[in-house]
């Protein structure tokens, strides 16, 4: 199959991607551009802006004023006269200065808050709109006062939640209404504004953090196409990989009440009369598939720390304490950086995922706890050794070949590299199933060669994106870019050369979604947020649309030459992809520095920053327990200089965690915290110093991976760019940068900034401010452009680069 749609291409001449159209001159325009043209030649110089069509692959702009009726239709030929081939010829509106350039696939404005201009609002993915920045939402209040006639809850001027706290409103205009932006249902307000309700998002006022959560904007959407109500599932999750009986449920019910309906009924389909429960998850692979298929922003699983199911309160312990309902092991975990907290004072003893599959813990609906109501799956322990009949039974993710064996491609692509890359911006991107299903008869097409590109290495990224959400190292010089920021995948192929063979760790990090195939070969293990398809053992892959989802695979090959493919699929925002390997059995991140692109060449001597033989002085200060509540840098700073902390000196590394509730680590062997006490602990602040010794002349990158609020300072000198950004909220301000509320996204905080330094010796500082939830901080550094490690006493070193794995060219 692969062999005939290989001839299928290259019996196809090779024609450019836009080409002169043979019927059509390049100065044919719309009937309203010379009227258009006269108008704009009445304007200041200056202030005068032209509305172009651009031709979406080539970017020449279309014909100069062009009025927007003709603008955002599409044209067949481009200014220059160029025809698309292939696809017709789409256009996107582009405005430009008339002595500037263009700016091609210029985006919306966004959203312009009606009560406040010069405030803007951005869309999310289910149709809702949110702040752009966290800072703005006390000045986005709903007017309505009290409780508007639904019952629902709104923010007054600046101070708490009024109301039951079912939704928080944003405002915008429709025509002549203000129209809440909160995404289904609809009611009105008390103002006569016409606001829309989501029974499933019940929001404790009580809770500033889960209430931040849908302030800041963060995506909270379960999945792009979850399930029906009721849909039956099956899938081999069980012992052994036996298959299980699942069913979703999409009307919301506290974590009591779920587990009380699932244990009443009985298995309805596998004949074991065995009764149900919530779902318990024993691996990544399990944890994507509950959270692509069940509706909701929010989703009960069987997990809890309550003494009924034999817990024991666990605080911000995220192993100790926690109980499956069925009293399995618990052998996965998938928290939220900031999870779980117990912030409630009544307790929190319901577990819930959320976005990209990560846990957060929720009162419980009993035992005086809060009653927030989400939907849930329940599981049934059906453990059959075949797909329970009359149930939906899950695939595998990726199709047994490919309809174009793209390795064997010998014809015209754009770039050059070891990578053959089919890319397509045309792809429904709901879920990786959708993706899948939609590239399999596009490979098969005949013009399949106008999408083709070889690339160096996969370490890219959408140029006009965000830069830095994802990747593990810097993303610099970007090759050709073969997707877009909207739906759209690709399919990367290279063959691996081995002159031995051993075990190799493979570091991906992507956006949205990911698989990795070695045919023929089977995964050994796979850490991160990623997952082994339990039906085909070959393919590692990550499902949870995430802006950093991340998994490292580890696996032995033979030697010889080895197919390698990688999916990679977008839904919104930014694309990103980037693969690393290194020799050996790694399983986290930081435990090498050898990570490196596969056909990478040794570039001579590596110069790694580390501090001076003192190392450094760590000053840990508490909060009296009467003293002000820690919330920010801000109250931290105060804190520290409070002068009551005691200093140790002489200090190796940072690379700390509290012992009673660890957050997620990127770097082995971490230790507990200076004065750290048993339990978790919470509300102090840390204060690290030492002097950066740089070993030669050269740009660096040097960076904090934290749970909760740090900063990071190199006296007297300016920082060029951050280049890794994983809270998302991270700002540069001379010789600082630092973020204040990584709690906002699902991962940790992992700030990076790239600085430019001369051989010497430099002061240096690292803050730290310990809130609520699980504790991490570790700092680390590195050459520009390679994997970090941690900064180091005495760690300054001069050492020769190394190959990364080989690749036919």
């Amino acid at each position: 199959m692969a062999g005939g749609g290989l001839r299928r291409l290259e019996s196809q001449p090779h024609r450019p991607a836009c080409h002169r159209a043979p019927d059509q001159g390049p100065d044919e325009r719309s009937p309203a551009d010379g009227e258009r043209d006269g108008q704009d030649r009445g304007r200041s110089g200056e202030d005068q802006l032209h509305r172009l069509r651009c031709c979406w692959r080539c970017g020449v702009p279309g014909s100069r004023g062009v009025p927007r009726r003709y603008a955002r239709q599409p044209g067949p030929v481009c200014r220059e006269g160029h025809r698309q081939s292939g696809d017709p010829a789409r256009w996107r509106v582009s405005h430009r200065h008339p002595r500037g350039e263009p700016l091609r696939h210029a985006r919306r404005r966004p959203e312009v808050d009606p009560l406040h201009p010069g405030h803007h609002l951005r869309r999310d993915d289910g149709g809702g709109y949110h702040l752009r920045r966290r800072e703005d939402f006390l000045r986005h209040e709903c007017p309505a006062p009290g409780r508007d006639q639904a019952g629902e809850g709104h923010l007054q001027d600046g101070g708490p939640l009024r109301g039951c706290g079912r939704a928080i409103h944003l405002l915008r205009f429709r025509g002549s209404r203000r129209i809440c932006a909160t995404p289904a249902g609809q009611g009105r307000c008390e103002n006569r504004t016409r606001h829309q309700r989501s029974s499933s998002r019940r929001i404790n006022p009580t809770s500033p953090m889960k209430r931040f959560m849908l302030l800041a904007g963060f995506p909270l959407v379960a999945a792009a196409q979850p399930a029906e109500h009721g849909t039956f599932f099956t899938a081999p999750y069980g012992p052994g990989g036996t298959w299980n009986l699942y069913q979703t449920n999409s009307i919301p019910a506290t974590w009591t009440k779920a587990q009380a309906a699932a244990e009443a009924t009985p298995d309805p389909l596998g004949k074991t009369g065995k009764p149900g429960h919530l779902v318990t998850i024993g691996s990544a692979a399990e944890n994507m598939f509950v959270y692509q298929q069940v509706r909701g922003h929010f989703i009960w699983i069987g997990l809890t720390d309550n003494e009924k199911w034999g817990g024991t309160e666990a605080l911000s312990d995220r192993k100790g304490g926690w109980r499956w309902v069925t009293g399995e092991p618990l052998t996965f975990v998938s928290w939220r950086s900031s999870e779980p907290n117990e912030i409630e004072a009544g307790g929190e003893d319901g577990i819930a995922m959320e976005h990209a599959g990560r846990w957060n813990d929720w009162g419980m609906g009993s035992d005086g706890q809060s009653m927030p109501t989400h939907p849930s799956m329940t599981e049934w322990d059906t453990q059959a050794k075949e797909p329970v009949p009359g149930a939906i039974a899950i695939k595998p993710v990726l199709p047994p070949t490919w309809p174009v064996d793209l390795t064997a491609w010998k014809g015209t692509t754009k770039g050059t590299g070891p990578w053959t890359v089919y890319g397509d911006v045309n792809i429904r991107a709901a879920s990786i199933e959708t993706v899948v299903a939609g590239l399999v008869p596009k490979l098969a097409e005949t013009d399949v060669v106008y999408r083709l590109y070889r690339l160096p290495r996969l370490n890219y990224r959408w140029p006009a994106g965000p830069p830095l959400a994802c990747g593990w190292v810097d993303m610099a010089d970007l090759p050709i870019h073969p997707n877009s920021q909207a739906d759209c995948a690709a399919l990367h192929v290279a063959k691996v050369r081995l002159e031995k063979a051993g075990t190799w760790s493979f570091n991906i990090h992507g956006d949205d979604y990911f698989a990795v195939r070695f045919p023929g070969h089977k995964w050994k293990s796979v850490t991160g947020l990623g997952g082994i398809d339990p039906l085909d053992q070959s393919v590692i892959y990550f499902a949870n649309d995430s802006p950093d989802g991340c998994a490292i695979g580890v696996i032995d090959l033979p030697a010889g030459e080895h197919v390698i493919e990688v999916l990679l699929a977008n839904r919104v925002l930014s694309t990103v992809i980037q693969l690393m390997a290194t020799p050996g059995e790694i399983t986290v991140e930081g435990a090498t520095d050898k990570w490196r692109f596969p056909g990478h060449k040794a570039a001579g001597d590596l110069a790694w920053p580390g501090t001076d033989p003192a190392g450094w002085t760590v000053t840990r200060t508490d909060r009296e327990p009467t003293g002000p509540k820690l919330t920010n840098l801000m109250t931290g700073f105060a804190l520290a200089n409070s002068g009551a902390g005691k200093p140790v000196e002489g200090v190796d590394k940072i690379n700390y965690i509290d012992s009673g509730g660890a957050g997620d680590i990127e770097f082995p062997d971490p230790v507990p915290f200076p004065g750290d006490k048993p339990g978790s602990e919470d509300g102090y602040v840390i204060k690290a110093n030492a002097n950066l010794v740089i070993p030669r002349d050269g740009i660096y990158h040097i960076g904090f991976h934290a749970d909760a609020c740090a900063a990071m300072r190199i006296i007297g000198q300016s920082w060029k760019r951050l280049v890794r950004d994983t809270s998302l909220t991270a700002k540069l301000e001379g010789d600082t940068f630092y973020t204040e509320f990584p709690n906002g996204v699902a991962t940790n905080a992992q700030v990076v900034g790239e600085v430019e330094l001369k051989k010497g010796s430099y002061p240096m500082e690292v803050f730290y401010t310990e809130f609520e939830g699980p504790s991490v901080l570790s700092v680390f550094a590195s050459p520009a452009g390679y994997a970090p490690r941690l900064l180091a006493k005495d760690g300054a070193k001069i050492e020769p680069d190394i190959d990364g794995l080989p690749l036919v060219e």
